[in-house]
């Protein structure tokens, strides 16, 4: 029951973060957040789950393409100038 709990949770903090990246893209914090957690997500699955970086819309797949695209909009931020 404990993990159920744990897993459902986990899943309701990702909407709810991926609400806030939606709306405050352009915070450098925000972006440096979502860099940060989709790194620990992919560690973690790697040690806790290595089985699951071979299947179907694994962490590889998913979290790496959006650490990029992260990035890229990280950079992009770097090039704006003040008006």
């Amino acid at each position: 029951m404990g993990l159920v709990l744990i897993t459902k949770s986990a899943g309701v903090g990702e909407v709810i973060f991926g609400l806030v990246f939606i709306y405050f893209y352009k915070s450098r914090m925000v972006i440096l957040l979502n860099i940060y957690a989709l790194t620990l997500l992919l560690i973690f699955v790697a040690i806790l789950q290595p089985m699951l970086l071979v299947e179907a819309f694994n962490p590889v797949t998913t979290n790496i393409p959006l650490i990029g695209l992260s990035l890229i909009l990280l950079n992009s931020k770097k090039d704006e100038s003040p008006s």
